[in-house]
């Protein structure tokens, strides 16, 4: 990733959060951007957001789909680059997948006492 890359993804991730603050009213839910990956060309932005509570995740999709063009007048009028990014709101998985892991983990952990590697049982054994 270039660094005219990564400085136009945090650009566009500020961005993407103020407008979220100012323009969209929603009473009960906290909508976050966590992040924003802008194309090698530049001429496509996917932002990630989460959504708490996680029941209403796709009504607020469908709510930031329908504000895409204000959302992008907003970019338009606030960013100042030769090609204007098209915006793609997405639902960031990564912190779901980060829980489903540390569940399964936590299943598959030795109780108190089990050696936890090889290295213990073979030391274990020596005993």
């Amino acid at each position: 990733m270039t660094r005219r890359q990564e400085r136009v993804n945090a650009l566009v991730q500020r961005l993407a959060a103020d407008f979220l603050q100012s323009a969209i009213r929603i009473e009960n839910v906290l909508v976050s951007v966590l992040a924003a990956e802008v194309s090698k060309d530049l001429k496509r932005a996917k932002i990630f957001v989460s959504v708490l509570p996680e029941t209403r995740e796709k009504e607020i999709i469908d709510l930031l789909k329908n504000q895409k063009k204000n959302f992008r007048a907003y970019l338009a009028k606030n960013l100042k680059i030769k090609y204007l990014p098209e915006p793609f709101f997405e639902i960031d998985k990564s912190e779901r997948m980060r829980q489903r892991i540390e569940e399964i983990l936590k299943k598959a952990a030795p109780s108190e006492g089990e050696p936890r590697s090889v290295d213990e049982r073979k030391n274990k054994k020596a005993w």
